[in-house]
């Protein structure tokens, strides 16, 4: 019989007792929180594309940086590890950037403009006989987007092995040990109001069976709100059609199915970015000010900045999710809903005795 199965039913036959006097378990919710506390938390997040200044502002301080520049050979995974505290609780938050991403196919269209002008062969641009072999006609040279996410997906992956070979030790010290896994991968997508890019699709594509991605439109007020209405239609039904899976808020407990429907409404999140202050009214905000207006980062009716932050703020939990919340903090992992009929190798591994 399963072990499930033998839970369950253990469950089931449970007789409810009155307690003669304390007992003591009612300090493990607060046992966990000082535990979690403690040990502090870990944070791993990698951007893809071009972030600007919104890790600044998501973060609430100023990570220093060197300027990107945009002419790089290849993609370049760049990995900052910052220490942080917020009143009593540190967060060791790392920042993974790619580097030089996307910024070969516009090198490679360059090279080919010049060749084009010059009217002779360029380097890298491949010459194809056309009509009649004595005229030559030139081809937009084929990018290879492998080049592009390719590093990407040997970085991911590097991280998990890292990780695993950790836990095979004879002596582990995994409660000491910088698990460097990522968590969440936020995919910025310039505000073209167009289309995504096949470059986008193909990335996200290769990593979404390997990372939480989180798409967000950066530097959104580049665009209208009509324009932006219909560029989120047109992104989510691309990311259907392509079979591409994205990020999606729980919702199978009834407590927070509605709003965390109405957070999966909004998605690709549209976001704006600034680490300056502006006084609206009585108070200080961080906002961009243009000559027609000024944006609010945390106006919801602005951008949805806001969204970003929402799990982190989040007060009105019940207690269960607030339990699994505490509990599973010192751990750094990703918990996926399977029905059990379908759960076969969790219950397989329940079952595996040791030597």
């Amino acid at each position: 019989m399963a072990s499930t199965e033998i839970a369950r039913q253990a469950g089931e036959g449970a007789r409810a007792v009155p307690l003669a006097g304390h007992v003591g378990f009612d300090s493990m919710p607060d046992q966990l929180v000082n535990k979690s506390v403690n040990h502090g938390f870990c944070f791993n997040i990698l951007c893809v594309g071009e972030k600007s200044t919104l890790m600044d502002t998501l973060f609430n301080t100023k990570f220093e940086g060197e300027p990107t520049q945009h002419n790089q050979p290849g993609v370049t995974l760049k990995s900052n590890t910052y220490e942080l505290q917020e009143s009593n609780v540190r967060l060791k938050l790392t920042v993974v950037n790619t580097v030089g991403f996307g910024d070969q196919i516009g090198a490679s269209c360059t090279k080919l403009a010049y060749a084009q002008k010059s009217g002779f062969p360029g380097s890298g641009v491949r010459q194809v006989l056309v009509g009649n072999p004595r005229k030559y006609s030139y081809m937009r040279p084929q990018i290879n987007k492998e080049d592009s996410y390719k590093s990407i997906v040997e970085f991911i992956d590097a991280q998990f092995e890292a990780y695993l070979q950790e836990e095979l030790k004879i002596m582990r010290t995994l409660h000491s040990y910088h698990d460097t896994r990522i968590h969440a991968c936020l995919y910025f997508i310039a505000p073209t109001g167009h289309s995504l890019k096949s470059l986008d699709l193909v990335t996200m594509k290769k990593l979404d069976s390997k990372v939480n991605i989180i798409p967000i439109i950066a530097k959104s007020d580049a665009i209208s709100k009509s324009e932006l209405a219909k560029f989120k239609i047109k992104i989510t039904s691309e990311l259907v059609s392509n079979g591409v899976q994205i990020y999606q808020f729980p919702t199978d407990d009834k407590s927070v199915a509605e709003i965390n429907s109405t957070m999966n409404s909004h998605l690709p999140f549209a976001v704006v970015g600034s680490t300056e202050e502006v006084k609206i009214g009585n108070k200080m905000v961080k906002a961009r000010q243009y000559p027609w207006g000024t944006v609010q980062v945390e106006n919801e009716n602005h951008c949805d900045f806001v969204k970003l932050q929402w799990l982190n703020r989040m007060k009105d939990t019940n207690t269960r999710l607030t339990g699994w919340y505490l509990s599973l903090q010192p751990y750094n992992f990703a918990v996926q809903y399977r029905a059990g009929k379908d759960n076969l190798v969790a219950d397989c591994l329940s079952r595996v005795h040791e030597d």
